[in-house]
C-alpha cells in the first residue's frame, strides 16, 4: 500500500469515527416525572408506581395505595431510586426504554428484585 492510499484510508477512518461515535454515545435520557409504571417483584407482588413531578412517589401495593410526603423518587440519567415510608424500603434500578428493573431492600433486611413497565402518563 503506498503512502497516498494509507493517508486516504486513515482519513476515511477518522471521518467514519467522527460520524458514528456521537450516535452511539448519546443516550436520550427521558424523565419518568408525570408517568406511571407497573410490574411484579420477585416475591410475586404486583405494584403500580406513580412518579409525580417534583419527586413525590405514589404507589399501589398488595396492602393499599400510598402517596405520602415520605415517599420519594430521584432519577439521574437512567438510574432510578424510590424510597417509601421515609426510607423503610428502597428500590434502586435502571431505566431502559419503557422498562425499569432493579433490586430492593427494607429496614428488616428483606431483599428482592423488581421490574416495571411504563403504562402511560399521569
Amino acid at each position: 500500500m503506498n503512502l497516498h492510499k494509507k493517508v486516504i484510508t486513515g482519513f476515511s477512518l477518522i471521518l467514519l469515527l467522527i460520524m458514528v461515535l456521537p450516535m452511539t454515545s448519546c443516550k436520550k435520557n427521558i424523565s419518568v416525572a408525570g408517568t406511571f409504571w407497573a410490574g411484579v417483584d420477585s416475591d410475586g407482588d404486583y405494584y403500580i408506581y406513580r412518579f409525580f413531578v417534583g419527586g413525590r412517589l405514589g404507589y399501589t401495593s398488595p396492602n393499599g395505595t400510598y402517596s405520602g410526603s415520605s415517599d420519594t423518587w430521584t432519577q439521574t440519567d437512567t438510574a432510578i431510586i424510590m424510597s417509601v415510608n421515609g426510607g423503610y424500603a428502597i428500590r434502586e434500578g435502571t431505566i431502559n426504554g419503557n422498562q425499569m428493573q432493579g433490586s430492593a431492600w427494607n429496614a428488616v433486611g428483606h431483599h428482592w428484585t423488581w421490574t416495571a413497565i411504563k403504562q402511560g402518563n399521569l
